[in-house]
Parts: structure tokens; C-alpha cells; sequence
């Protein structure tokens, strides 16, 4: 699914993007939308481009600003962090100018992409364009997908996808048509526990939100509402829930935290001891200390 955003000249031909890209999702094994940090420093101008799909730029750091010039009217871009620019799919901007420096990140959201998370065929976002604005929510989401990528996706397919659905919920209930992404009621019994042993089968393994959506034949957001409303957990929140009670009962058996780490499908010995303790408020080598004491006793 990585692939790299796409800004395009009028003729529909590949522009050459200003700047210095220090991450990128083409480059890594994310599982989300497309993704990069770009930096720019002292003067420049671009012009005509045009962002093939939806767009979504977060600045994170910088001072100066950028004018982008857009029919008859120049819109200013401060580089000031939490600022956003949201753009629809073929926004056109004629010119581009800017000074100072400015760090940010960069979202598309293309139409295989979004079907692929989606699990459906014919999926469509349309948003408004909004230029400058400013959203917290929206900025926390993207702040989220942009350490995670930092972090190599340490967290798995599962956690990628959650937070690139969310963001295209948000963004499609805030900003754009969101009646492609309605909550539909809740799972019957029957469905859940089917999920449920499948997890259970599957705990070792990077599980993906269209693994589990496909047992139902739901589309990947369908699924990701229905669970919440149902379990009242995320499906990614669910996964190291179980992961962890898991993990808690292998303690017990004189597996090393790294065995036990790849056993309940987390990426290192490192990453389980943060999970481990996000989930259930001890880590597990204090856990298995507490067992040790039990037994003695």
C-alpha cells in the first residue's frame, strides 16, 4: 500500500517538489495513506501544481509564510505550528511563493488507497478546501501517524489502519461528505465471536483491520465502527488487550520477555514492555516477579 504523494503540473506530468523530504512512507513498511515530513528553507516559488487527491498539510514547526496564488486571489499561509491547509482533490494552484523555513507534514488521501482501507470498491472522499485553518483534533491524528512512521511502524498494519481510517472519518464528517462513513448498529453475537477467535488464533501474527472485516464481508470503516459501538474498543485497542492477557499467562512459563514479545506478535521485547504496560499498568518483568512471589508463598 506505501506510496508517494503526487503533486502534478497542468498537464497532468509529475511537478518537482521544493524542498527536503526527511520521511516518507513509499520508503517504509506503513500501512496507512501516504505520508511525508518535507522542510523548506529561505525563498522560492513553484507554479502551476495541482494535488492529484485530497490533501492535508500540517506545519510543525518554522516562521515565515507562503503565498499561494489561486485564481484572482492570494491566499497566505503563515508557517506557524498547527497550522493546516486542506485541499480537495485537483485544487490548482497557479503560484507559489515563500520565505523563511517551515517543517510539515504531508497527507494525500488517493482513491485505491482509501478502497483498500475501506475494504470496498468505488470508495470517494470529497472534502472543502480549507486555507489556512487550524484543528486540533485533526492535528493530534496526524501528529500520531507521523510518530508512528518515525518509529518504523513498530505498532503494526492494524494500528496504521486505525489511524488512517480515523482520519479519513474525521476529515470526511468535518470537512466533506461523510455519508459513506455512517455508523451501522452493532455486531450480532455470532459475528463477534467470530472476530474474537480469530484474534485468538491470530495474536502472533501482524493483523490488518481488512483481515478481520473480511470475515464479515464489511467494508474495513463499516467494520471499525460496528466493533467500537459493539465492544466499545477500538479493534486495534482490542488486539493489545488480548495481546497482553496473552502475554500475562505466558509469564507464568519460562519463556524471556523477548520470546513471549513474538509469541503475542509485538515487535521487540521493548515495544511489549511499553504495551504491556500502557494496557494493564505494571511491566511485565514486575508481572512475572509477582508470580515468582505467589509460588514461593
Amino acid at each position: 500500500m506505501a506510496r508517494a504523494l503526487q503533486i502534478l503540473r497542468p498537464d497532468g506530468r509529475p511537478a518537482t517538489v521544493e524542498g527536503e523530504t526527511s520521511l516518507e512512507s513509499a520508503c517504509s513498511v506503513w500501512q496507512g495513506v501516504p505520508i511525508e515530513i518535507r522542510s523548506l528553507t529561505g525563498r522560492g516559488e513553484i507554479g502551476p501544481v495541482h494535488s492529484a487527491f485530497p490533501s492535508i498539510a500540517l506545519c510543525v514547526a518554522g516562521h515565515g509564510h507562503n503565498d499561494a496564488r489561486v485564481g484572482r486571489s492570494t491566499i497566505r499561509l503563515p508557517f506557524r505550528p498547527g497550522t493546516l491547509a486542506i485541499s480537495q482533490s485537483g485544487f490548482e494552484v497557479s503560484r507559489c511563493e515563500w520565505q523563511g523555513s517551515a517543517e510539515f507534514i504531508a497527507i494525500q488521501i488517493p482513491p485505491d488507497t482509501l478502497s483498500e482501507l475501506m475494504y470496498a470498491e468505488n470508495e470517494t472522499l470529497s472534502l472543502r478546501t480549507q486555507m489556512p485553518t487550524e484543528d486540533e483534533t485533526l492535528s493530534a491524528l496526524i501528529m500520531t501517524m507521523h510518530e508512528e512512521l518515525r518509529r518504523d511502524c513498530s505498532s503494526g498494519r492494524l494500528f496504521a489502519q486505525g489511524l488512517s481510517l480515523a482520519l479519513i472519518g474525521y476529515l470526511g464528517s468535518r470537512y466533506g461528505d461523510s455519508a459513506s462513513f455512517r455508523t451501522l448498529g452493532k455486531l450480532s453475537q455470532r459475528d463477534l465471536s467470530e472476530v474474537v477467535a480469530y484474534v485468538d488464533a491470530n495474536l502472533g501474527r501482524d493483523v490488518g483491520i481488512g483481515d478481520l472485516a473480511s470475515l464479515l464481508t464489511l467494508s474495513s470503516s463499516q467494520f471499525s465502527r460496528l466493533f467500537k459501538t459493539t465492544v466499545g474498543l477500538s479493534p486495534y485497542q482490542y488486539l493489545q488487550k488480548k495481546r497482553c492477557e496473552r502475554a500475562l499467562e505466558l509469564l507464568k512459563g519460562p519463556d524471556s520477555l523477548a520470546q513471549i514479545a513474538q509469541k503475542v506478535g509485538l515487535s521487540n521485547q521493548s515495544h511489549f514492555t511499553l504495551v504491556f504496560r500502557q494496557v494493564l499498568g505494571v511491566t511485565p518483568a514486575r508481572a512475572r516477579s509477582g508470580f515468582m512471589s505467589q509460588g514461593k508463598g
